[in-house]
């Protein structure tokens, strides 16, 4: 500091650990200051020299000059859009796909035919989607099954309604219903017990930025949340949980924004786990019914994720 440094702590119910920065900084100068009192008789440590070089004043006038230039050329242009690609993934986008205006999830083809009867906002906001419960169902749903395995089993019941109850207010005793009893049955069956066991995580965060396989070009980046992972020492498995009711029982009826989403999910996971088997499946609720992507059915909407248009991301 060339005129003055204060050095100053704030101090809480609990001392301050041992070796802190404030007891290395008073350790190095604690023989070199005095005790003063301050105005409201307060302690405080100083450590005071005398002026040692000699004081140089700036010239009273100074002269001055403007002269007005032309703004260069580049200052009226647009900025440059950055040279990468960006793949939306927020829940909120793929809402419209799962539920209607009650609550219920919808058929597929019933969801197509009133995207063309009905003109929504491209972009509506998560709290806008749960002011008409259209995006509840797949909140509580995520919810418990995200929840819930953190509790004793014989808990799950109680925990569940009182959950349904208090988040879903706004649906009919009906829906909560089929939602506590979909997201138990799934909780509770063999098949899925490696989902909640101890290598599973839920709602994982992920942001990956993967290059092009070409070495050319903007690289990819990708970033959402997964429904749930497990991970052992082999391989890792994806899943996407989906409320579609009634859900398609073969592939060509997935929607191919759902594809799309778990695609990108996969591409992220190759480059997180390197060297590992990458496994991608969609549980659908209603059943409920496990569906693994095949790895050719992934790689093909992998590389349609290359090819998306401005456009075609607004539309994920």
């Amino acid at each position: 500091a060339r005129d003055r440094v204060y050095v100053t702590g704030v101090e809480g119910k609990r001392p301050p650990q041992p070796g802190c920065w404030y007891d290395t900084i008073w350790q190095g100068g604690e023989e070199l200051v005095t005790e003063q009192q301050d105005v409201d008789g307060n302690s405080y440590w100083l450590l005071e020299s005398q002026q040692a070089q000699p004081v140089t004043r700036e010239p009273e006038e100074r002269k001055s000059s403007t002269v007005e230039q032309a703004l260069p050329e580049w200052v009226g242009r647009r900025v440059a859009a950055e040279p990468q690609l960006v793949v939306p993934l927020a829940p909120s986008k793929l809402a419209p796909l799962e539920v209607d205006t009650e609550g219920e999830a919808q058929g597929i083809e019933e969801v197509r035919k009133q995207r063309e009867d009905v003109s929504e906002p491209p972009s509506a906001s998560a709290s806008h989607m749960a002011s008409d419960n259209r995006f509840l169902r797949g909140l509580l749903t995520h919810g418990l099954l995200e929840h819930l395995p953190g509790h004793p089993e014989d808990q799950w019941d109680m925990l569940a309604e009182r959950f349904a109850n208090m988040r879903g207010a706004a649906l009919s005793e009906r829906v909560r219903r089929g939602i506590v009893a979909e997201s138990l049955t799934i909780m509770r069956d063999k098949d899925f017990a490696e989902l909640f066991g101890p290598e599973s995580w839920a709602e994982v965060s992920i942001a990956a930025e993967v290059p092009r396989m070409e070495g050319e070009g903007p690289t990819l980046r990708v970033a959402g949340q997964i429904d749930r992972l497990v991970q052992n020492d082999h391989e890792v498995l994806i899943v996407d949980y989906k409320t579609n009711r009634p859900p398609p029982r073969e592939l060509d009826a997935v929607p191919e924004t759902y594809l799309l989403q778990i695609s990108a999910y996969h591409l992220a996971i190759e480059q997180i786990y390197p060297g590992k088997k990458i496994r991608s499946a969609i549980i659908w609720t209603d059943g409920p019914h496990f569906m693994e992507i095949p790895e050719p059915l992934i790689v093909q909407h992998q590389q349609r994720l290359w090819t998306l248009r401005t456009t075609d991301l607004d539309a994920l």
